[in-house]
């Protein structure tokens, strides 16, 4: 299942012209034309092969509130059943396999095999088969037995962009009512990192998230997060030297989270957040009035300011918002969830569910504090989306009596359905891929420092102030290859004869 060309009219060549047909034409393309509007034909091909046949005609661009038309640069309609998302094997995804996160205190132990597409829908499955040899024992996570399985893809390293509106509409697993055992204790998330981090590589993790930071601290480290492995190459007192494989800028994996959902004894609710590093004292929004959310949606429970802002390890902002009773869970009832965000000093990261805006945090919201910190740009990163299907005991609604996952108490096997995934960028800010040339990923991650990327269980290498000492990571500073799984489409060997 791989990226296909839409065949699409061209707005430069005239409606009949088809990217193999460019790919014909490129020696004369390239002599021909203008380098600029060469650039604008090869981005709209390169983007083109991201965009899933399926999806309907009318969803290939997006009113947006503003007024201007946004394009779709990525999308999957999952209508293929029986994919494989095993490493190597999806062009657009991958899954998680053998890991049992390491973070959140999580029960489940992601499997490849526990992601597939069925029915119009990429279903993540969590099942709990037997505790001790026994299908319908109670079963704790200490027990020899325990061994709850679940499903996690995501698009690291193969999709990437920067800025942009991701759109994924879900429905979650349970009942979604109040106070039902069967619905409450499961934590499906909708969240977004930067490339650099690999999801459940925790060695990729340390002092990189969720670092977006460009400048310089002033009162060193607060809290007890890492400092930064990769800050700005003009920060000379650093301990940590520059890189030379990911450029001037300072690096690191920002993470926002477009829906994290809970069912406790009140209300469905969806957290969306923002993971800031490093940290302002207090780590309060440095202006609120950057900050908005929106009163009047159709929620049975207005976006609610979380009143838990972190500080030892991150410094989260975040709203949650409360939904009506069983709307976007059980397989059949589908909520959609959005996120639309700008880089830059005027940037802004804005959250949506069922079209309506819940909030909205502005740049200036995590500027710099004069005499304590810089500004924490809304993410310059090229960012890769993940789905999951989780359980833990510090994270989600909480689990029923006896506290932990119980088949006499809950529903197994359990499945977080997807009907589909789109993303859109504003037609004169299209920026995808996951090696943009300011913002580098792929000879880094190729170079591979101390198996972080290939091994979950990896040190970091030894070039931050990790309490652990490990040894020097090797840091190859050869060309880039590429990753394994993908596949190189008529788009792609279209930009080589052209560029």
């Amino acid at each position: 299942h791989q990226p296909r060309c839409l065949h699409r009219p061209s707005s430069v060549l005239g409606p009949s012209v088809s990217c193999g047909a460019l790919q014909t034409m490129a020696p004369s393309l390239k002599a021909a034309l203008p380098r600029a509007l060469l650039v604008q034909l090869v981005a709209s091909a390169w983007a083109s092969a991201w965009v899933d046949k399926d999806t309907p005609t009318e969803h290939l661009s997006k009113s947006m509130p503003d007024g201007s038309n946004w394009t779709l640069v990525f999308s999957d309609e999952f209508e293929e059943d029986n994919r494989s998302f095993a490493e190597g094997l999806d062009a657009k995804w991958v899954a998680t396999d053998k890991i049992h996160p390491p973070a959140n205190a999580e029960y489940e132990t992601y499997m490849a095999e526990a992601a597939t597409t069925a029915n119009g829908t990429l279903n993540l499955k969590m099942e709990l088969p037997s505790c001790n040899g026994t299908a319908n024992q109670s079963c704790r996570p200490m027990d020899p037995g325990f061994n709850m399985t679940s499903g996690q893809v995501s698009t690291w390293n193969k999709f990437c962009l920067t800025g942009g509106y991701v759109e994924v509409r879900v429905s979650m697993p349970g009942k979604g009512k109040a106070g039902d055992p069967k619905s409450v204790g499961f934590w499906p998330a909708i969240w977004m990192l930067g490339n650099l981090g690999r999801v459940n590589y925790q060695a990729t993790m340390e002092g990189m998230w969720p670092y977006s930071y460009d400048t310089c601290n002033v009162t060193g480290d607060i809290g007890w997060l890492p400092p930064q492995r990769f800050p700005n190459t003009q920060c000379l007192n650093s301990s940590a030297p520059p890189h030379p494989l990911l450029g001037k800028h300072g690096r690191g994996v920002p993470e926002f989270d477009l829906a994290e959902v809970m069912v406790s004894n009140n209300t469905p609710a969806i957290s969306q957040t923002f993971q800031v590093a490093p940290f302002n004292l207090g780590c309060q929004p440095v202006d609120p009035s950057q900050i908005s959310a929106n009163m009047n949606g159709s929620f049975l429970v207005p976006p609610t300011k979380q009143d838990w802002f972190g500080c030892q390890y991150q410094q989260s902002i975040g709203y949650s918002t409360g939904t009506k009773e069983g709307h976007g869970f059980g397989g059949s009832d589908f909520i959609t969830i959005g996120v639309e965000w700008r880089t830059g000093p005027d940037g802004y990261i804005e959250w949506s569910i069922d079209g309506n805006k819940t909030w909205r945090l502005g740049a200036g919201a995590v500027g710099g504090v004069k005499g304590q910190v810089g500004p924490r740009p809304i993410p310059n990163e090229p960012m890769y989306l993940i789905l999951n299907l989780a359980m833990s005991y510090s994270w989600g609604g909480p689990l029923p009596y006896p506290f932990y996952p119980d088949p006499e108490y809950m529903d197994f096997p359990a499945t977080m359905h997807v009907d589909y995934v789109r993303m859109y960028q504003h037609p004169n800010e299209t920026n995808i891929g996951c090696d943009p040339p300011d913002y580098p990923t792929a000879a880094y991650i190729a170079s591979n420092p101390n198996n972080i990327y290939t091994d979950p269980n990896a040190k970091p290498p030894n070039n931050t102030r990790v309490a652990e000492k490990v040894s020097e990571a090797v840091v190859a500073s050869k060309q880039a290859t590429r990753p394994q799984g993908s596949r190189v489409s008529e788009e792609s060997q279209l930009f080589v004869a052209l560029v």
